[in-house]
């Protein structure tokens, strides 16, 4: 049978629905924007439980996982002649998890692909600290979202590493320090053969940001000299939503990034769907 390749114009696999705490809609609302808009294949993929709790204030609640999947599940045969439903997640890397997700989320729980990111880092005192909220333009902070995105990259468990670029929302200047972590994360990604992000929440965020709370466009994400750096290495990139609500699937956010990519003359992959998993082609 011939494989069916779609423009990642087509395709979101980057969606959180009410699940993960900080969103809205249901998993039904988010397929119907997505069979709205035209696309062919949409992923939900909340921001994985962990069985220790950690990070509980920013993920779906451990005991909500297989309502999750079951929505999820009814979603794809409901709308089966309509739209590939796949259900995904989106793990926050440390290497004690690596079993857990391995084992449980893409082994027993049988999710159809998981997503790689980094939304914390650790202060001297042991204390996890959230990238967004963080903005100390710490150098150690930096170094350690770096190390840890490329052992997340390193694990071979993920489909894409998502947002690598979100360190901008911590570390607010283009300096030595972040080229020389930036590329870091590009040449993993490309030794890899891993694709990266493009993130379409990132442009809104950038878009509503006022200038005199920002030092310069480039310090939000997508930051334009990541990417410049990272289309001249040929790494391959995906552009995705991150959608929170419903409406954000196929909206702004993602016509921005779209538009992100192609200023760097960024092709985007294609996306197939092989035994029930996509792959990036």
């Amino acid at each position: 049978m011939k494989r069916i390749e779609f423009d990642d114009s087509l395709v979101n696999l980057h969606c959180h629905s009410h699940y993960c705490g900080h969103g809205s809609g249901e998993v039904e609302e988010f397929v119907q924007a997505a069979i709205d808009a035209g696309m062919k294949i949409l992923g939900e993929s909340e921001h994985c439980p962990v069985p220790d709790g950690h990070y509980a204030s920013t993920r779906m609640p451990l005991g909500d996982l297989d309502s999750y999947i079951e929505d999820s599940r009814d979603a794809a045969r409901k709308h089966h002649d309509e739209i590939t439903m796949l259900c995904g997640a989106e793990c926050d890397w440390k290497e004690c998890y690596k079993t857990y997700y391995e084992d449980t989320i893409l082994g027993s729980k049988a999710l159809d692909y998981a997503l790689m990111s980094i939304h914390y880092v650790v202060d001297e005192n042991g204390y996890d600290v959230l990238v967004v909220h963080n903005r100390d333009n710490n150098p150690k902070f930096l170094s350690q979202y770096t190390d840890r995105y490329i052992k997340g990259l390193e694990s071979g468990l993920f489909l894409f590493g998502c947002h690598p670029d979100l360190f901008g929302m911590m570390y607010e200047t283009w300096d030595d320090q972040a080229e020389s972590c930036s590329r870091a994360i590009i040449d993993a990604a490309k030794a890899l053969d891993m694709p990266l992000e493009i993130n379409g929440l990132g442009m809104m965020r950038k878009i509503q940001k006022s200038e005199d709370t920002s030092k310069s466009e480039d310090h939000m994400y997508p930051i334009p000299q990541f990417w410049e750096m990272a289309s001249a290495s040929g790494i391959r990139t995906v552009v995705s939503s991150d959608s929170h609500h419903p409406e954000d699937v196929a909206g702004k956010g993602r016509k921005e990034a779209e538009k992100f990519a192609s200023r760097f003359g960024i092709t985007p992959v294609k996306v197939s769907i092989e035994n029930g998993h996509p792959v990036l082609i």
